[in-house]
């Protein structure tokens, strides 16, 4: 039998009367579900609003036993534009897993922010929330992919094969055998001929590029990429790197990327101690093939000049599958979910059930995990 809750929610008008209005959060013994650095960095966020809810929390006596974080976000879709919540931080006690905690605190935020007319959505989403999702009748789309191109095995040999040796010669032989072939999958070299140019920049040059605001998304569902929206992330997070490319003649940009290197440790639940990097976002000033092909050999050049081990793609465009598919990359694992629930009044096309018809890469919902 489930157990009976307080709930509670704090929108961001409240922010300076915490002590007063949610005296419950700053206890002791519920500093789990402390909201206060979540505020510091929303505070920065271009889509913020004095009425968004943004923490919500059910508690038994004085005790907080769930909350869950939102973050706003803007959704552009079939001529619209609809308020958008990312959830994020699904935390239970856990003296009260399966005594329907959770369900409660979710229930009661998808209630309060249809009440304000803002759609909720998440990804990356761990197996209870994306049962509740279920149960709740939100909509799961198939999933993006993730991708990986290796230049060492190194991290996932040692995961299987118990013998050191064997890993260390096999590794030997995988990377020699992708260096002779190199030059024939990664075609770096053409990148240059092609007359592109790369520049890395830090999140305060983006006013250097007035063209930031026109990216083409075709006729996909797509989220704020705005130059306020990524400079806001790209200052929030760590070890991230910005890229614009531009042509060499006339300097007019025509791609962005955003890329993340660093040493990971528990990757799938298993592999560990290797350095990874991560496309974690990236945006076209205009449509076309050749647009799609300098993506892929920005990353490739990048890649090899850096000291990642593996490289990740995750994304739901199927031009860009396709050539990575291409270029050497293989699929791993199951990929990443993607869930949403709309407003009574707010109904999006059938389209929207496929992950293809949005613009859906590893950094539109959380700029905060990745810290």
């Amino acid at each position: 039998m489930a157990e009976s809750y307080g709930f509670n929610f704090i929108d961001f008008s409240q922010i300076h009367s915490l002590s007063s209005l949610h005296p419950l959060i700053l206890r002791k013994g519920n500093s789990m579900h402390n909201p206060i650095e979540f505020i510091s960095d929303l505070k920065a966020s271009p889509d913020i609003s004095t009425d968004f809810p943004f923490f919500f929390y059910v508690f038994k006596k004085e005790k907080i036993v769930a909350s869950v974080q939102t973050f706003p976000d803007l959704l552009f879709g079939e001529k619209e534009k609809y308020k958008w919540a990312w959830t994020a931080d699904l935390l239970t006690d856990p003296n009260y897993r399966g005594q329907g905690a959770a369900t409660c605190v979710w229930k009661n935020m998808v209630k309060i922010l249809f009440e304000h007319d803002v759609f909720v959505g998440g990804a990356f989403a761990n197996p209870i929330t994306t049962h509740i999702c279920r149960k709740m009748g939100f909509t799961i789309t198939n999933t993006a992919h993730r991708l990986l191109f290796l230049k060492s095995s190194m991290a996932f040999l040692s995961a299987h094969v118990k013998y050191k040796p064997i890993s260390s010669l096999v590794d030997a032989i995988y990377r020699g055998s992708i260096y002779v072939l190199r030059r024939t999958i990664l075609r770096t070299a053409s990148l240059t001929k092609s007359g592109y140019e790369i520049r890395k920049l830090d999140y305060c040059s983006f006013p250097e590029y007035n063209g930031f605001n026109k990216l083409c998304y075709g006729d996909r569902y797509h989220f704020d990429n705005s130059k306020d929206r990524i400079r806001w992330k790209l200052k929030s997070s760590k070890n991230l790197s910005f890229y614009v490319i531009l042509e060499e003649a006339r300097k007019n940009p025509v791609l962005y990327l955003i890329l993340k290197d660093r040493i990971v440790n528990n990757f799938a639940g298993r592999y560990s101690n290797f350095r990874l990097m991560t496309l974690m976002d990236f945006g076209f000033y205009s449509e076309g093939e050749k647009h799609l092909k300098t993506l892929l050999l920005v990353l490739e050049k990048l890649f090899w000049e850096s000291s990642a081990d593996v490289l990740e793609i995750v994304t739901s465009d199927p031009d860009v599958i396709r050539l990575a598919y291409r270029s050497g990359f293989v699929k791993a694992g199951r990929g990443v979910e993607f869930w949403f629930k709309a407003p009574r009044d707010r109904k999006l096309s059938v389209k929207c059930e496929r992950i293809e018809n949005w613009h859906f890469t590893h950094f539109v919902s959380d700029a905060y995990s990745f810290q």
